[in-house]
């Protein structure tokens, strides 16, 4: 039988006390929200889902782009480190902000994700859009706050915009208005009338701090949740599955996939190019959608747009195989080469 001395006994002890300290403080900053992970100093992991204003355009440096700045200056007031991840796409819509966050697989779990759209985006089918992106952010990351920015771009309170207020409205979610600070002499922060220049980013930084304080202050708790959506055809969104590239049989510029299934949205991932850009989808043989778009930039830009007319009741109904099939010219081939794969919702 094993007999221990009283040190070693009053040891064991303090270590099997400490164990539990220790395990209590890490289940209470798992059960932590975002703002009362900062109240009580611990670590945050925080993503940016937009389009090139949330990717930090225009800043004259990488360190003046307001998500760096955020990052900093939370790390600053808190004295917490921040984990930072920026998946926004320049010149793309709400819509590929919800196939961004769908396919984003890196194990981190996040406590904030800001959501940066309206720029690009048509009015049609927008508010859809942007609630896709919520009610993504809610069933991957449930413990995640959540912060819509009014971008300064829409300079006044459009249909768009407003949309998006009734959205966070309706979510108990906090918005960050740009619209406001930039009004006093909007020409002053941008550059070229629609990113923000080093001031503006500036701006951005500061409205979205003052967003996060006062919750920090009262430790406000997760986001509400079960919250009943707005459009019921967000639940479309509900299923996702995106095919890669390397899954289809490439032939020159063609790229083909042998497989049998229905959704309601097929999306397509894929490179613009200075100039005319064409792709033409094929389902079973015949002709499904033929995306034309005129991308005046002297650079290349990764694009996730939808192809089908989904909310007039049109279905994809594939029985053998579906193709995307892009110009045998160098400009197609440029295309081709830029094909990421297809995304499917419903």
């Amino acid at each position: 039988m094993l007999r221990l001395t009283r040190r070693e006994t009053a040891l064991i002890i303090i270590l099997i006390e400490m164990s539990v300290l220790f395990a209590g403080v890490s289940y209470i900053k798992a059960k932590d929200s975002f703002y009362q992970k900062l109240a009580d100093g611990f670590n945050v992991n925080i993503l940016i889902v937009g389009d090139s204003i949330g990717k930090g355009a225009s800043a004259t440096i990488p360190k003046r782009q307001w998500t760096r700045l955020l990052s900093e200056e939370i790390q600053k007031t808190y004295n917490v480190q921040v984990k930072l991840n920026n998946i926004s796409m320049g010149g793309n819509t709400s819509y590929a902000g919800y196939v961004r966050t769908k396919t984003l697989d890196d194990g981190i779990d996040y406590d904030l994700v800001v959501i940066c759209y309206g720029q690009n985006d048509a009015e049609e089918n927008f508010s859809l859009y942007y609630e896709s992106i919520i009610r993504c952010v809610k069933d991957k990351y449930p413990r995640a706050a959540i912060i819509p920015v009014l971008e300064s771009s829409q300079k006044t309170y459009t249909k768009k915009i407003r949309e998006i207020q009734a959205l966070a409205e309706h979510y108990g979610l906090p918005v960050a208005d740009m619209i406001a600070p930039f009004s006093s002499d909007y020409d002053s922060f941008t550059d070229d009338k629609v990113h923000p220049n080093n001031k503006g980013h500036q701006i951005y930084c500061d409205t979205i701090m003052n967003t996060i304080k006062p919750l920090v202050e009262n430790k406000r708790g997760d986001d509400p949740s079960d919250v009943a959506v707005v459009n019921e055809d967000v639940a479309v969104f509900d299923n996702f599955e995106f095919i890669e590239s390397r899954q289809f049989i490439r032939n020159g510029n063609k790229f083909t996939l042998n497989t049998s299934l229905n959704c309601s949205v097929l999306g397509i991932y894929y490179n613009f190019i200075p100039g005319n850009n064409t792709c033409r989808i094929e389902i079973d043989g015949k002709a499904f959608a033929v995306p034309e778009i005129s991308f005046d930039y002297d650079f290349s830009q990764c694009h996730i747009m939808v192809v089908n007319k989904w909310d007039a009741g049109e279905t994809v109904n594939i029985k053998n195989n579906i193709s995307v099939i892009f110009g045998n010219d160098q400009a197609g081939k440029e295309q081709a080469d830029g094909f990421s794969g297809i995304a499917l919702s419903g």
